[in-house]
């Protein structure tokens, strides 16, 4: 709309003037109510050659709509990453860090020699193959240990016998010695 302060198509010219003394000596742009009681956005800059002043309007629900539209958008997406980042922890709490702390635990217990326990998991991927391993390898180790610990046994209670073997006839040469 172009405003004089002198007459103005639309306006009564206080009302042009009016609306020049709301632009004058603030920012541009700058929010205001229009002709209609609507909220706009506007500027003016003068025309030096006419004396008359442009005026440039655009409601304000013109330019929030784009915007209200980019952040719905930009929420939405916002949402979706999070779903998703939440389903990856969870995945790799379930099928990651709860297997590897199995491991850490029955790992702890072979090192104190209990070499009974196992590995149990629930998932099935690589740690399941792992897992089996490692539980042959703890069978295998206390299969070893157990035989070795019967052969002790077995040698301990031989050694015994010898003793006492041993013993008895150092008595018998004692005896006949005197």
């Amino acid at each position: 709309m172009l405003v004089s302060s002198n007459v103005s198509k639309g306006f009564s010219s206080e009302q042009g003037r009016a609306l020049l003394d709301l632009f004058e000596g603030l920012e541009r742009p700058r929010q205001y109510s229009g002709i209609n009681g609507v909220a706009v956005v506007g500027a003016a800059e003068p025309l030096p050659l006419v004396g008359w002043y442009a005026v440039a309007e655009v409601p304000v629900s013109a330019l929030t709509e784009r915007t209200s539209q980019t952040l719905f958008i930009l929420f939405s997406f916002a949402i979706l990453f999070l779903l998703i980042l939440s389903y990856e922890v969870y995945a790799f709490q379930r099928y990651l860090f709860a297997p590897l702390s199995v491991f850490v635990q029955r790992i702890k217990e072979f090192g104190d020699g209990n070499y009974g326990t196992r590995v149990v998991l629930s998932v099935k991927n690589e740690f399941l193959l792992l897992a089996a391993t490692v539980n042959a390898m703890a069978a295998n180790i206390e299969k070893q240990s157990s035989t070795n610990i019967e052969k002790l046994k077995a040698t301990v209670t031989d050694l015994d016998r010898s003793g006492r073997l041993l013993i008895r006839r150092d008595l018998e040469l004692t005896r006949a010695n005197e």
